[in-house]
């Protein structure tokens, strides 16, 4: 993240009558610097927010009404929790398609999202509306770049398991995975002094010993539970195998100590999104298409008992619906898409129209849903998201040499 240096500013008193008095043009000066700035226009929206958190009150209702008059004049307001924010996404985009309707000039918009499919339960309607807007911008000669996760990276697996499991079972989660791979170095460099020589039956002896000793037996039970102990010796280094089987088990017990919320999350996703009728818009049918093809991918992993779905069937989902988004996105003409294997710190939309730059952005969060959203034109956000997507094109251009 940027950083802000804090200046501190001296002003000169003078005396008239025996009392001191400020430079109070110097000084206007400074309080509209200060109250100009991000930083100040960041932390006024959050004591809006906190404030708008807190008891309906009638000295709040006044406070809250006085914050929200200064911050609408703030080049950086807040705008609400996730997804309320997703019309104001929509608005950004579609005041770049009425501009692109009476100019020549080439727009631009930015989007860093950790996912494509950004708002497709919280807010459904956004979330097809915010398809139609990129399509159409698209198709208008705007150039639009989105970076989001890559299915399979790092990032997006981790971003499914932190939905998924609790906080409580998470923790036990790197509990255990730090344990195996310690384990798992010790037995490595145990098996690397074995003599290689050893009669098959002494070797595997060897081995388990070695296994027994770094690992405890409920471990090797969990993780051997689809295969042979022999088949365990020879693929203890089947890493990928033991993450998925310690997260289903630590999904499982989130899953049943949260059961009613878990049930009512799998009643959200099987909810069928909207269709628009009685359309010969190209974009329209287009989106139409999407939604159905979506529809189906999730009712192919959820349309069974709720104790029946997996962890497994709950990123599958995920990862196909990622990738039939991108697959319709990567067909439009002036679109540039970056799949991400590093964590973003912010989401952001971003829309650059006649030099003039307007950014939403957004803080996601670890452990909740409930991200704050904000707007912003302030210059220094600006510079920011394309000091990200600089930082990022310029990683991948390293990589790839």
């Amino acid at each position: 993240m940027y950083q802000y240096n804090a200046t501190f500013y001296h002003l000169t008193p003078y005396h008239t009558n025996g009392m001191r008095k400020f430079d109070f043009k110097n000084g206007s000066n400074i309080i509209k610097r200060i109250t100009q700035s991000a930083t100040f226009a960041l932390l006024l929206s959050f004591a809006f927010f906190a404030y708008e958190m807190s008891s309906g009150a009638k000295e709040t209702k006044e406070v809250v009404d006085n914050l929200e008059k200064i911050q609408n004049s703030l080049s950086t307001r807040y705008l609400g929790l996730f997804p309320e924010y997703i019309s104001n996404i929509n608005l950004l985009l579609n005041d770049a398609i009425n501009h692109k309707n009476n100019s020549e000039l080439r727009d631009s918009i930015i989007i860093f999202e950790d996912v494509l499919y950004y708002g497709i339960r919280s807010d459904a309607k956004g979330f097809r509306k915010m398809m139609e807007n990129l399509l159409t911008l698209t198709d208008n000669g705007c150039h639009v770049t989105i970076a989001f996760y890559n299915v399979d990276g790092i990032p997006f697996k981790q971003m499914i398991r932190d939905k998924l499991l609790t906080y409580e079972y998470q923790n036990q989660y790197h509990s255990e995975m730090r344990s195996y791979y310690t384990g798992l170095m010790r037995v490595k460099r145990g098996i690397d002094s074995i003599d290689s020589n050893l009669p098959r039956n002494e070797y595997d002896n060897e081995v388990k010993s070695l296994i027994n000793k770094h690992f405890n037996k409920s471990f090797i039970t969990n993780v051997t539970s689809e295969v042979s102990l022999r088949d365990f010796y020879r693929n203890i280094d089947n890493r990928q195998r033991v993450d998925s089987i310690i997260t289903q088990r630590y999904y499982e017990y989130s899953r049943d100590a949260n059961h009613r919320e878990f049930a009512s999350s799998v009643k959200s996703m099987q909810r069928t999104l909207p269709q628009e009728t009685d359309s010969n818009n190209v974009i329209t049918l287009q989106v139409n298409k999407l939604c159905s093809d979506l529809d189906s991918i999730i009712g192919y992993y959820f349309d069974k008992p709720i104790d029946d779905i997996t962890y497994s069937d709950y990123y599958n989902m995920y990862k196909n619906v990622t990738l039939t988004i991108y697959n319709v996105l990567q067909k439009q003409p002036n679109i540039e898409l970056i799949p991400l294997n590093e964590s973003i710190m912010m989401c952001c939309w971003m829309s650059t129209i006649d030099g003039e730059s307007n950014a939403i952005f957004a803080f996601p969060s670890k452990y909740s849903t409930d991200e704050i959203g904000f707007t912003s034109r302030d210059d220094a956000i600006v510079r920011y998201i394309h000091t990200m997507l600089d930082g990022i094109k310029g990683n991948l251009s390293h990589n790839s040499n």
